[in-house]
């Protein structure tokens, strides 16, 4: 069983970018998803498009920071300010419940849109693969334009965060809560896997990281391997998702809410670096037959 290292958030920040770099060509770290329209996106892609050997994917956000579009056309998303006015909570109901729901999805068709133009400005040379903050593109509402970008602009991979198998020892709240959000996003993921086979995209037959998302340790990264390797074969590729890059001291970047603000300056933050660099990290794949791949130079 294979499986690569995927960081999300690049160029959130300097901070962030740096946590994230520091990673890189130390262990298994393989792919960042690099945050069009914040404040260090072209900072992190000059960064990282040097590194050939680690796969740049548009992390698509509709939730944190300034949109990419200009504000006036889409006023459904953001604010005269441009920046993004939705939570996740209120972006789902308008995109379930409300009457304005054709509107609202021409807005995040131009924003889309004009966050992989501005990606392919910087990178026309990269394979184009997407993902998202706060797995926004896998929202049902969003399957269909989800699927006519990706036949337009030719996609090569497509996160689907379907974790199924992910038991951490965690406290009986947060196990319960947990569980329940991500078996309501491997819902809404699942049936990505046969939409995108069939348009010839790529995606990893298993995911993990949205159970213990911002915080991930050996223990738990364990704990969802054992369980993804009684279910899988030794063929199956695993997306692993961790969050290594955070705000350096004094660091206040207008792309992060202030409600989100301490996930960005938590010690896990550090804590995922440092198992990202481990030894450990490595003995531990080795120990279950897990082998790490980098999807950029992959035959």
């Amino acid at each position: 069983m294979r499986c690569f290292f995927q960081a999300d958030d690049g160029g959130l920040s300097a901070g962030v970018t740096d946590g994230i770099i520091s990673c890189l060509g130390r262990g298994p770290l393989a792919g960042v998803g690099v945050i069009m329209g914040a404040p260090h996106d072209a900072g992190a892609i000059a960064l990282l498009a040097a590194r050939k050997n680690i796969a740049l994917s548009v992390h698509l956000n509709l939730l944190e920071g300034h949109a990419v579009a200009s504000p006036q056309l889409i006023p459904q998303l953001a604010g005269k300010d441009g920046r993004f006015c939705h939570s996740l909570g209120t972006l789902a109901a308008e995109l379930f419940f409300s009457g304005r729901k054709k509107q609202l999805i021409r807005a995040i068709e131009t924003e889309f849109r004009a966050q992989i133009e501005r990606f392919l400005a910087f990178a026309p040379e990269r394979p184009l693969r997407l993902d998202s903050h706060l797995h926004v593109h896998v929202l049902p509402p969003l399957r269909s334009l989800l699927l006519a970008l990706v036949r337009e602009y030719r996609v090569r991979y497509v996160r689907v965060p379907a974790e199924r198998f992910h038991l951490p020892a965690v406290s009986p709240p947060g196990q319960i809560m947990g569980h329940a959000r991500r078996s309501l996003l491997a819902c809404w993921a699942f049936p990505l896997y046969s939409l995108l086979a069939a348009e010839g995209v790529a995606s990893s037959d298993f995911f993990v990281g949205a159970f213990a998302s911002g915080r991930m340790t050996l223990d738990k990264l364990r704990a969802s391997l054992r369980a993804v390797s009684r279910k899988g074969t030794s063929r199956n590729s695993i997306e692993i998702m961790v969050h290594p890059g955070g705000l350096a001291a004094g660091e206040k970047p207008a792309a992060v809410r202030e409600r989100y603000r301490g996930f960005y300056t938590a010690d896990a933050r550090a804590a995922e670096r440092n198992l990202l660099v481990s030894p450990a990290l490595m003995a531990m794949l080795e120990s279950l037959g897990v082998v790490p791949y980098f999807p950029a130079v992959d035959k």
